[in-house]
């Protein structure tokens, strides 16, 4: 693993629900809960990232609006939590060979979810502890 990987993970809230998706068997994190997004490629900003990702992995078009959080992974990966907003009426359409489904969940719902991922879980308890805030929509 390389020190400097880094990824972009989309904080999309609707009606106080976060967009979450359900990760395929086919990726790192098999059938595991999170926020959607990915590696940032070289050369590529961080902003740059999140929108092709979610284009890649939802077909959704999306306007990152600020990162609200930075963290490090348990392999090292360093994640920036950009807040983003979804440009338009549009609904997911998930690539299957990266995500099975997709969900709205509420805070609590996604920090209590047996399969969801730790980085997640320690999102949403920054959040708690008053470390970030979230976005209010």
């Amino acid at each position: 693993m390389q020190p400097d990987r880094q990824a972009a993970i989309a904080v999309i809230v609707q009606s106080g629900r976060f967009l979450v998706i359900e990760r395929s068997q086919q990726v790192r994190a098999p059938g595991k809960l999170c926020f959607p997004g990915g590696e940032v490629e070289d050369g590529e900003h961080v902003a740059e990232a999140v929108i092709r990702e979610l284009d890649e992995e939802m077909k959704l078009a999306i306007q990152p609006v600020r990162q609200i959080w930075k963290s490090v992974a348990p392999s090292g990966c360093v994640l920036h939590w950009i807040h983003a907003r979804i440009i338009g009426e549009c609904t997911p359409v998930p690539n299957s060979r990266e995500v099975a489904a997709w969900f709205w969940m509420t805070p609590e719902a996604l920090a209590k979810h047996p399969k969801t991922l730790s980085s997640n879980v320690g999102f949403i308890q920054a959040s708690n502890s008053g470390e970030l805030t979230l976005p209010n929509r």
